[in-house]
């Protein structure tokens, strides 16, 4: 009893793509094209009358963003790589957006999940206190940023393992310390922060706020960074 509709341009290539996956009549899944591939979908997976779920795929990217309260704004993320969170970093801080923001702060959910002596999770638990604050103070030293700001890349050393013997957690720590955006105002090229990323499954959570200017090459928490550790 499925049924959908697809639009396509004048080489037949598909641009949009609806359709009624469940059978009841209604739209639920809509779809949308770049060079005939699937780059962004909207999905009805709740019983809501607008989207809940936004998913990137292919050149868009592997985001997929969570609507819980049914009011059509993300409010948390199944799956976002660090580039991506950069990217929302990068916005949220262009239109002061303090909820953007934090729908990229490790939630107290993800947090127990790792299962961390208590140690770190009590560092955390205060990075994450401080975040607003930290926004705030970045927003205003950055005030000639707008919602015409473009994301250039994302600049990193490769994200550090921290062995579960080292903290005294049950598991291994995946993160960055910190990383590097690259963006453009205008003609001025500048640098952005991320604060600190820490992995949990296929998603980068912020555990720390943004701040203007290049990562340090030494962060903060006693660990070294790997660029200047020799290995041989």
């Amino acid at each position: 009893n499925t049924s959908g509709f697809i639009l396509r341009d004048a080489r037949g290539q598909i641009l949009r793509r609806l359709a009624d996956t469940k059978g009841n009549g209604q739209v639920d899944t809509y779809s949308f094209y770049l060079d005939g591939q699937e780059v962004y979908r909207e999905m009805l997976v709740g019983n809501t009358k607008v989207p809940d779920q936004y998913r990137w795929f292919g050149a868009g990217g592997s985001r997929w963003g969570v609507d819980v309260n049914g009011d059509g704004t993300i409010d948390g993320w199944q799956q976002i790589s660090a580039e991506e969170v950069s990217q929302e970093v990068l916005r949220a801080v262009a239109t002061r957006n303090l909820a953007r923001l934090q729908t990229l702060v490790l939630s107290e959910r993800e947090l127990k999940s790792l299962q961390l002596s208590p140690q770190e999770e009590t560092r955390i638990h205060e990075a994450i206190a401080k975040i607003p604050a930290r926004f705030q103070e970045t927003c205003g030293k950055l005030s000639g940023l707008t919602d015409a700001v473009k994301w250039q890349h994302l600049e990193s050393q490769p994200p550090q393992c921290i062995p579960a013997d080292q903290t005294g957690s049950k598991y291994d720590i995946v993160r960055y310390p910190s990383a590097t955006i690259l963006y453009q105002m205008g003609d001025k090229h500048d640098w952005l922060q991320t604060g600190e990323m820490i992995q949990v499954g296929r998603t980068w959570w912020l555990v720390s706020g943004p701040v203007p200017g290049h990562a340090a090459a030494a962060p903060a928490g006693g660990v070294a960074d790997a660029s200047v550790i020799d290995f041989s």
